[in-house]
């Protein structure tokens, strides 16, 4: 027994050191295995920290390169627009006129390029067909540097501040950043102003990257830019459209004031001239300039240049007097072979439209005030009465502008004539006599009376 617990005793004494060794190794192999997971850890510390450094500083050169980008695109995109109208907006002159008119082309280019700066804006008006585009259009042309040519097209509805912006390549992203036109180009998107769905958002933007661009050309030029905004009467056609004339009116007046912008408005209906020239005498508006029909030598030489000579030529200019469209339009049937009277029975036949939409007629409100006056035109040897014989005709305003509105009556320099030759020839044909002895004797005694007497009148 003593035998087997002395050998029990050895034999765990000599397993001793083998346990040491294994607790030793154990020991060593978690040393180890701490110290990797430690190194790992730093190494895992380091490397967030590094890349955190590289996101860091990738962030902030990409914020930097954002707007170092802009302002160099911004600058760029300044001096272009600057540029553009340095050199001009001019318009194309598909038809120059064949006849000189030299007197009106040197008033026209005296408006557009004044000796003298004026802090006023112009208007210039005329008779549809009487000329005054081409003028207009040519006088940019030989001006060139410092004038903006921007028509009125025809489908103005869709937005025509937008084609005022295009004229000058304006890019209607002023809001934009490099990283926003960057996204828009890759990803198709488009970044919206917050103001961009009001009707005159577009006017708006237009008219003051326009203002600034002014404002650089006149630092570098000392003069104001000129806008020639042509058919502006198509902008009075409709409420909509009316908003954006007004708008309009209100920027020419303070570019005016400014002295940064001069605008001029060509058209050919005279309530929107009178919308232009606003209430007197505070307004910005200059007096207007009228584009009057050519003379008699004038009318035969343009008719020799369509090819029409002689007699002929002679009798197109006793109907139809110095309107280019309407002689024109003769040359145009006398070259298809049509005899002279059925040639003048169908300018009649036009000019009578004209007369339908007046109201003179018809069973209008006007109609009887209107043949009034045609009476006094024709008793008249100039064919004109003045504004005052007008007024008191037709004291009703809105009578006033019916009559006016289907061309074939003009108020020009403060008084009232037909708007043609054609359509004096036609009231003298067609509508003479239509008001009774008793209703003309009415009229001209009412002429005479004081204003409220004349307003009682037309009351009863």
């Amino acid at each position: 027994m003593l035998r087997a617990s002395a050998g029990r005793l050895w034999r765990s004494r000599s397993q001793q050191p083998a346990r040491l060794v294994r607790g030793w190794a154990s020991e060593a192999e978690s040393a180890k295995k701490d110290g990797i997971e430690e190194e790992a850890a730093s190494w895992f510390k380091s490397f967030a920290k590094s890349k955190l450094n590289v996101i860091l500083t990738g962030g902030l050169v990409l914020l930097g390169v954002n707007f170092a980008g802009t302002a160099a695109f911004n600058a760029y995109y300044q001096h272009q627009v600057v540029s553009t109208l340095l050199k001009g907006v001019t318009p194309a002159v598909e038809y120059p006129s064949p006849i000189a008119r030299q007197p009106l082309r040197e008033k026209i280019i005296n408006i557009l390029k004044p000796k003298e700066p004026t802090r006023f804006y112009h208007i210039i008006t005329g008779s549809a067909g009487s000329g005054k585009s081409t003028l207009v259009k040519e006088a940019c042309v030989a001006i060139g540097g410092g004038v903006g040519y921007v028509d009125v097209g025809p489908a103005f509805e869709v937005d025509w501040g937008q084609d005022l912006g295009n004229a000058f390549n304006f890019r209607f992203e002023e809001h934009m950043t490099m990283f926003n036109i960057a996204t828009q180009t890759v990803l198709g998107t488009k970044v919206k102003d917050r103001g961009e769905e009001h009707p005159l958002s577009s006017l708006r933007r237009s008219a003051e990257a326009l203002h600034s661009a002014a404002e650089a050309y006149k630092r570098k030029t000392g003069r104001p830019f000129v806008l020639v905004i042509d058919s502006v009467d198509r902008l009075a056609k409709d409420e909509g459209s009316r908003t954006a004339l007004e708008a309009l009116i209100e920027y020419a007046r303070e570019w005016a004031q400014a002295g940064i912008i001069s605008c001029v408005f060509v058209t050919s209906d005279w309530s929107t001239v009178n919308q232009l020239r606003g209430v007197q005498p505070g307004s910005r508006a200059a007096p207007p300039m009228h584009v009057d029909n050519v003379t008699p030598q004038e009318a035969l030489q343009y008719l020799e240049s369509l090819g029409v000579t002689g007699k002929l030529a002679e009798q197109c200019l006793g109907l139809v007097g110095g309107a280019l469209l309407l002689l024109e339009r003769c040359a145009g049937m006398v070259k298809a072979g049509t005899p002279f009277p059925a040639i003048r029975q169908v300018m009649l036949n036009m000019i009578e439209h004209g007369f339908e939409t007046a109201g003179l007629l018809d069973a209008t409100t006007q109609q009887e005030s209107g043949l009034a006056v045609i009476e006094a035109l024709l008793k008249n040897k100039e064919h004109s009465i003045p504004a005052s014989q007008w007024r008191s005709l037709v004291p009703d305003k809105d009578c006033q502008h019916k009559l006016l509105k289907g061309g074939v009556l003009k108020f020009r320099h403060d008084e009232v004539s037909f708007e043609s030759q054609l359509a004096l020839a036609y009231a003298r044909d067609c509508l003479h006599g239509r008001l009774s002895p008793e209703e003309q004797e009415k009229h001209a005694s009412l002429a005479t009376k004081s204003p409220l007497a004349r307003f009682w009148w037309h009351l009863w």
